[in-house]
């Protein structure tokens, strides 16, 4: 498609001072009559701007990210204080913890991070850990890895005890009570390693190239070797990619500086952008990066925190491409999960969870066992059902339940409403508009998690119980056309 502007006077054309331009696009059929979907799904009107598409030919608008990579510690007796530690990294926006020293110091610097957070009026972390026990017999543990991020986590997972990964969402305007629509395509992979060889990070890098998703760029934090610069070739990251080899206004650096560790000439931190494997990726990164690294100093003791350095980085995620907006004429797969499930009632460790009913109302239903779900007081039970809509509304709904040898199983109650009725979530879809909402058993609107607005979007919301056994849900929806 060729755009030609013509305007007859370059002082008042609106096209030349907005740097914008807006256009509709029509398809009439043999019999029907079609239109590509604008902001508000309106037939495009000649008079109605709202109605049009638009060209921006701006400077896009980008998601900042602040990032540290630190090796804490790997000696437990010189291990710093967790309270220093979360000092040094309450206010980033992802940050990678890796060889943490003492047993116990997850927990710690989280909790004290967090504290800290909500002082300076900033909702608490989302970690991810690598689930690290002490072996008190040969005094050895697995690597003590902790990936915290200031952004909702849509997916998470460990591999074996190498490397952490977590997909965050790029958005940050989330209310406090996890309630305000977010976008789930909004996102970046990110990873948090700890090598010891260059057969680390070739088994690493398999994990990588498994969960990532290939139209945008990954970034990793990783604590390795000093031969890291092998893995450069890995991942071919010694040559561009044929999208960096002829943009100009993106950043075509892959290792944004790698540091050398406090193990002497073998051991480097790096935080590596591994760039997109798409042709014409969602997502790029803007020139250039901001990388300082420093040695944490407590200016009260007069003394370092610990020999091991950190790094950081600071860099603006923007979008390469423009989603296709949401079709009403389009028929969608409608796809609800259970994202995370965390217990309440304070019963002790570990809750096993089961679901009996999650679906649609109208049917079928599917069910997972506790043999099939996770046990734990916070665990993802990956729960999931999918329909198709083409017209009209449905919605979706699970029962959470909990196994109970003794006393009979726990129905949870993971919804706000002071009743019985409402302790099982219902959210009502509507095809024509792509609006969700949370209503009541009966049917009553109660929230509106938001409306799809691209061709494959996600909404995710959180809800808590207020009565009987207790739990709160994190639940993600997603409609994609089907064609």
């Amino acid at each position: 498609m060729t755009v030609v502007l013509r305007p007859t006077s370059s002082s008042t054309s609106q096209v030349l001072t907005d740097g914008s331009l807006g256009f509709a696009m029509v398809h009439r059929g043999d019999s029907a009559f079609e239109h590509m979907p604008g902001a508000v799904n309106h037939v495009p009107d000649q008079v109605v701007p709202c109605t049009w598409e638009t060209l921006d030919f701006g400077e896009p608008e980008g998601t900042p990210l602040s990032m540290t990579v630190w090796e804490v510690q790997p000696y437990e007796e010189d291990a710093p204080d967790a309270g220093k530690v979360a000092e040094e990294i309450w206010d980033r926006d992802l940050v990678c913890l890796t060889e943490i020293g003492e047993d116990d110091q997850q927990g710690a610097i989280l909790a004290t991070a967090n504290m800290l957070r909500s002082v300076h009026g900033l909702a608490p972390f989302h970690a991810v850990s690598d689930g690290w026990q002490w072996d008190d017999a040969d005094e050895t543990g697995l690597q003590r890895n902790l990936l915290l991020s200031s952004r909702p986590v849509l997916q998470s997972e460990t591999f074996t005890t190498k490397a952490l990964w977590a997909r965050v969402l790029t958005e940050a305007g989330v209310s406090p009570d996890g309630r305000a629509p977010i976008k789930g395509d909004e996102f970046i992979d990110v990873y948090c390693a700890n090598s010891n060889d260059d057969t680390d990070l070739g088994s690493i890098k398999g994990f990588i190239d498994n969960t990532r998703a290939p139209d945008r760029p990954a970034f990793l934090l990783i604590y390795g070797p000093g031969g890291f610069p092998n893995a450069m070739g890995l991942w071919n990251l010694d040559q561009l990619t044929p999208f960096d080899q002829v943009n100009s206004w993106l950043s075509d650096t892959y290792d944004l500086n790698g540091l050398p560790g406090g193990l002497g000439a073998t051991a480097a931190l790096h935080i590596v952008a591994l760039p997109a494997t798409d042709t014409w990726p969602a997502f790029g990164i803007e020139k250039e990066p901001q990388v300082t690294s420093d040695t944490p100093f407590d200016e009260v003791e007069g003394e370092e925190i610990t020999g091991f350095p950190e790094q950081h980085a600071n860099a603006v995620l923007v979008r390469t491409d423009q989603p296709g907006h949401y079709n009403p004429m389009k028929k969608h797969l409608v796809t609800y999960r259970v994202q995370n499930l965390t217990d309440l009632d304070g019963g002790g460790c570990c809750a096993d969870w089961y679901t009996d009913k999650i679906g649609f109302l109208g049917g079928p239903f599917s069910g997972f066992t506790k043999e099939q779900t996770p046990a734990g007081d916070s665990v993802q039970p990956g729960w999931w059902a999918a329909r198709e809509l083409a017209a009209g509304t449905i919605t979706a709904t699970v029962e959470v339940w909990e196994y109970d040898s003794g006393s009979g199983d726990d129905h949870y109650d993971v919804t706000p409403e002071l009743n019985t009725l409402d302790r099982d979530p219902f959210f009502r879809i509507t095809h024509l508009s792509g609006l969700v909402e949370r209503v009541s058993s009966g049917g009553q609107s109660l929230d509106v998690l938001g409306t799809f607005e691209a061709s494959q979007g996600t909404l995710t919301t959180t809800t808590t119980g207020t009565l009987g056994t207790l739990g709160t849900a994190v639940h993600v929806i997603t409609a994609e056309e089907v064609d």
